[in-house]
C-alpha cells in the first residue's frame, strides 16, 4: 500500500495494516478499507500520521482510493484509525457539469483539444484535464438533448449521461483514463460458475411480477414521439422473449414473432430515414411559406403605392400649368417603375408557390412510403385476429417517460435533405 499526494507525490509505504475489506465495482465507485495501529510490537508506525482525508493510497492490484477523514479509537494503551478511501474518480464529484439546455454528441475526438469543446467528453476533459478519454467506436456520433444542467460531473456522468447514451463510464484509475463503454455492444462471457460446491453457499431468488412487462409505451417530451423511428408506426416496443423462451408461445406463433421482430429491426434505419426527410421536406416547406408570405406582403405594398398614384393622376384638374405637367410625367413614370416590380415581384410569388407544391409532393411521397412499411409491420397487418388474441395474454404494458430522445440533425437549407442518426 502507497500513500500519496493527490497531484501522486509518493509520501511512504504503508505497512502493518489489518482488516483490509473491498468493494470493487466495475463502473460505480470502488469502496475500501482498512485499521491501521499507531504502534506495531511498540514501535511507531510510519507515515501514520501522514493518514489523513484526502490523502491518496494506491492498493495493487485494485488502483487508487481518495481517503476519508479516518475515525481515530483507543484505550490509552494502544490507537487505531479506522481508514475507509473511495475509488479515485471520486474527485469528479468535486466539479460541476453545467450545460444549457440543448442537444449535445457524446464524443468526437478533435474536441478534446479544443478550448471550446461543444461535445459531452469534450466538455468533461476541460473539466478534468488530468484524466484521459477513450470511446467505444460508433457510440461517440450519438446526440441526445438535455434540458439546462447543473449537476456534480461524476453524478450526472453515471446517471442521466449514461442512460441517455446508453453507455457505461469505467475509470482506469492507474492511467486516470475515462473509458466510455457501449452498454450495447456483445462481449465475450467469462467461463465463471456459482455452485455450492465452491463458492454459493446459500442463494434465495424472487421475482416479482409487479415489475415485470412486455410491451413499454415510451413518451418524450412534447412534441417528440418515438413512432417517428419506430417502424410498427406506434409507441410501443414489445419484447415476449420470456414467454417464447418458457414455451408458452408455441410453433410456429413464436417463429412468426421472431421474425417480425427481425424485420422491424431490418426496416429500423429506412423507415427513420424516411420520416426525417419528411420532417427535413415540412421544415423547408415552413420555411418556404413564411418566405412566400414575406413576398405577398411586399406585392401588397408595392400595389398600395401604385394606387395612391393612380388616385393622384385622376385628380380633376387639367394638369395644364409646365409644373403640374412635369408633376404627372414624374408620376407616369414613377408608376411604371412600379408596374414592372410588381411583375417582378409576382414572378417571384409564383416561383415560391411552385417551390411549395414541389415540397407537398416529396411530402407525399414520403408519407406513401411510410404508409407502406406502416401498412407491412403493424401489429394487426402481420398477424391474424386469432393470433393477436393469443399473443394480447401476455401483452403486460407500462409506461417510460424520458426526454432525452434520440435528436436528429436535419439541414433545412440546402437541396439535399440529410440527417444523422445514433441508430438508438
Amino acid at each position: 500500500m502507497i500513500l500519496k499526494t493527490l497531484h501522486g507525490e509518493i509520501i511512504g509505504a504503508i505497512g502493518s495494516y489489518f482488516d483490509l475489506e473491498a468493494q470493487i465495482k466495475f463502473s460505480d465507485i470502488s469502496e475500501i478499507s482498512f485499521k491501521i495501529p499507531a504502534y506495531d510490537n511498540g514501535v511507531p508506525t510510519p507515515f501514520y500520521d501522514d493518514i489523513q482525508a484526502f490523502r491518496v493510497v494506491q492498493i495493487d492490484p485494485y488502483g487508487l482510493y481518495v481517503l476519508q477523514e479516518p475515525d481515530t479509537s483507543g484505550d490509552g494503551l494502544k490507537e487505531v484509525k479506522e481508514v475507509s478511501a473511495s475509488s479515485l474518480e471520486i474527485l469528479l464529484s468535486n466539479k460541476r457539469m453545467v450545460l444549457e439546455e440543448g442537444t449535445y454528441q457524446l464524443y468526437r475526438a478533435d474536441d478534446l483539444t479544443s478550448p471550446t469543446p461543444v461535445t459531452v467528453m469534450g466538455i468533461v476533459h476541460q473539466l478534468a484535464p488530468d484524466w484521459s478519454v477513450e470511446v467505444d467506436e460508433g457510440i461517440g456520433t450519438q446526440f441526445r438533448a438535455f434540458d439546462e444542467t447543473d449537476e456534480k460531473l461524476l453524478d450526472w456522468m453515471t446517471g442521466k449521461a449514461s442512460k441517455s447514451y446508453g453507455c457505461l463510464f469505467c475509470f482506469d484509475t492507474y492511467t486516470k483514463t475515462i473509458h466510455v463503454i457501449n452498454a450495447n455492444k456483445d462481449y465475450d462471457v467469462l467461463p465463471i460458475y456459482l455452485s455450492y460446491d465452491n463458492l454459493v453457499k446459500q442463494r434465495d431468488i424472487s421475482v416479482s411480477i409487479r415489475d415485470f412487462f412486455t410491451v413499454l409505451n415510451v413518451y418524450g417530451a412534447d412534441p417528440v414521439m418515438i413512432n417517428e423511428v419506430n417502424p410498427i408506426g406506434s409507441s410501443k416496443i414489445y419484447n415476449l422473449d420470456y414467454f417464447i423462451e418458457n414455451g408458452d408461445i408455441e410453433e410456429p406463433l413464436a417463429s412468426k414473432w421472431k421474425a417480425w421482430q427481425d424485420e422491424i429491426a431490418l426496416r429500423q434505419n429506412y423507415y427513420t430515414s424516411l420520416s426525417m426527410l419528411r420532417n427535413s421536406a415540412r421544415a423547408r416547406k415552413v420555411t418556404a411559406q413564411a418566405e412566400e408570405t414575406d413576398l405577398i406582403g411586399e406585392r401588397a405594398d408595392i400595389e398600395n403605392r401604385m394606387a395612391v398614384i393612380t388616385t393622384s393622376l385622376a385628380r380633376p384638374d387639367t394638369w395644364d400649368t409646365a409644373d403640374e405637367a412635369e408633376t404627372r410625367v414624374y408620376l407616369e413614370e414613377q408608376y411604371n417603375d412600379l408596374k414592372d416590380e410588381l411583375a417582378v415581384k409576382q414572378s417571384d410569388i409564383d416561383v415560391q408557390a411552385a417551390l411549395i407544391e414541389q415540397i407537398d409532393d416529396e411530402i407525399e411521397e414520403h408519407n406513401e412510403s411510410i404508409q407502406e412499411v406502416l401498412n407491412e409491420l403493424r401489429l394487426t397487418s402481420y398477424f391474424t385476429e386469432d393470433e393477436i388474441e393469443v399473443l394480447s395474454h401476455y401483452f403486460i404494458e407500462d409506461d417510460f417517460t424520458d426526454d432525452t430522445f434520440a435528436v436528429f440533425d436535419v439541414d433545412v437549407t440546402g437541396e439535399n435533405d440529410v440527417y444523422v442518426s445514433d441508430d438508438s
